[in-house]
Formats: C-alpha cells, sequence, structure tokens
C-alpha cells in the first residue's frame, strides 16, 4: 500500500471518528427493521428538509401511510416531527379519489449512524436499519466502487480516487473492504 493512501485512509478513519461523535446524515432510500418485515420507512433528506414516509396497517390491517416532514441539522442526530395519517385514497387503475388526512402525533427518530437508528411513534419504537437490497446482504459490498476523496490540511486541500474492489478478513475474523489508489 503506498504511503500516501496509508496516509489517506489514517486521515479518512479519523475524520469519520471524529465525526460520527456530532453528527449523522442519514442515508436516503427505505428503512426497515428486519425482525418486523412487512413494514417499512423511505427516508429522504435534502437541503436541511427530512421527509419521512411510513407504508404500515392500521388496526383492522388496513394499509395506512404515515408522513411526516420537517428540518434536520445535519450536525445533530435526531429528527422529530408530526405525523399525518392517509387513508382512503386511489388504487392502480381506479378513479382519482383524495386521501383522507389525519394528525396521527408526534415521530422522532434517533439515528446512531448513517444507516441505523431507532424510530419512536404513537404506541411505540422500532430500531431501524437502511436497506441495502443491491448489495446481496453483504454491507462490504456496498462500499465498492471508486470513490473519490478530499480532505483538507492546513489550508490545502488534497484530492484523491480509491478503488475498493476487493474484500480480507483480519487476524479476528472481521471482514474488511480493500482497494487501491488510482493515478
Amino acid at each position: 500500500m503506498s504511503r500516501i493512501l496509508q496516509r489517506f485512509l489514517f486521515v479518512a478513519a479519523f475524520g469519520l471518528f471524529a465525526s460520527s461523535a456530532m453528527a449523522v446524515v442519514p442515508a436516503d432510500g427505505i428503512w426497515w427493521n428486519p425482525n418486523e418485515s412487512g413494514r417499512g420507512y423511505t427516508i429522504e433528506n435534502q437541503n436541511g428538509l427530512l421527509v419521512v414516509t411510513a407504508y404500515t396497517y392500521d388496526q383492522d390491517r388496513t394499509s395506512t401511510f404515515f408522513q411526516a416532514a420537517g428540518p434536520f441539522n445535519e450536525l445533530g442526530t435526531v429528527f422529530n416531527g408530526e405525523l399525518a395519517k392517509s387513508t382512503g385514497g386511489q388504487c392502480f387503475g381506479c378513479t382519482y379519489q383524495s386521501p383522507t388526512r389525519t394528525d396521527a402525533g408526534p415521530i422522532t427518530i434517533n439515528f446512531s449512524s448513517a444507516e441505523s437508528g431507532v424510530i419512536t411513534y404513537p404506541g411505540g419504537s422500532s430500531a431501524i436499519v437502511h436497506y441495502a437490497f443491491g448489495f446481496g446482504g453483504n454491507q462490504q459490498n456496498y462500499l465498492y466502487g471508486e470513490w473519490s476523496f478530499e480532505y483538507q490540511i492546513l489550508g490545502t486541500v488534497f484530492a484523491q480516487w480509491v478503488i475498493f474492489d476487493s474484500t480480507y478478513a483480519g487476524s479476528d475474523g472481521t471482514l474488511y473492504i480493500s482497494g487501491f489508489e488510482d493515478s
């Protein structure tokens, strides 16, 4: 491994460690609790506005949708919003029918990382994770590909192009992703 890549990985690891204690930017996309298959959440974050849509069922097992939107401070880890419940809307192939929307109470998501958190809603809470459906269930696959890294040291900006293309097992059996710097 080149000295530049070693130095970069140290700086990147230090930066991830330092920033992980201060801020979490949740991954956009589908979230769920793997132990509670059948309901899920879509989380999208754009320009400091977080939108959460919950796909679930009511007490009668009728599909019900909830949505909350509000500001999200990307220097923090917590989202708070007010849920709106939508029922009785348009079905595929049916004439348009506006859904009925009612207030459903508060929602809080405490993000412990960009890929995990705990969602609290009226009547309960659940641990949730970002659903990485395109990576064969192996989270290392999530990192495969080409990455551009930029960092600044004493006013000088450095950039590197790194390609992650393989894995290796550490002495304790932990699987790590590896790759090389593209010149």
